[in-house]
């Protein structure tokens, strides 16, 4: 038994090392798609937080909701962290309506962004 078993180590060993080549191009495939992953997920995360503040911005302005907006953006963002999470906590909902305001033309261009 302790034959076989040693035998079958030594198989192993011997594919291993004929199957490097194969390994490295894995490996690779595997590290450049986790990349463009977290980038795409960077991206539209982004992309995400700019249109909610966007989407903020425009209800909260609308016709006269303006006196009440700050009770909007409370009300909004405890119902959207129950829902989703901390990141939409009050003080990060404010900053996504801020990020809205100051990049009023934001848009990502994810065929640049993927080309890194």
């Amino acid at each position: 038994m302790a034959d076989i078993e040693k035998n079958q180590q030594n198989n192993f060993s011997q594919i291993a090392v004929i199957a490097e080549p194969l390994m490295q191009q894995l490996r690779e495939l595997i590290e450049n798609t986790r990349k463009r992953v977290a980038s795409v997920v960077s991206d539209e995360t982004t992309q995400l937080y700019w249109n909610v503040g966007n989407a903020v911005n425009t209800f909260v302005l609308q016709g006269s909701r303006a006196e009440y907006g700050k009770q909007i953006v409370v009300s909004v963002s405890r119902q959207l962290a129950e829902e989703y999470g901390n990141s939409f906590e009050e003080k990060n909902l404010c900053r996504m309506m801020q990020f809205a305001t100051e990049y009023q033309n934001f848009r990502i261009d994810t065929n640049l962004a993927t080309k890194c």
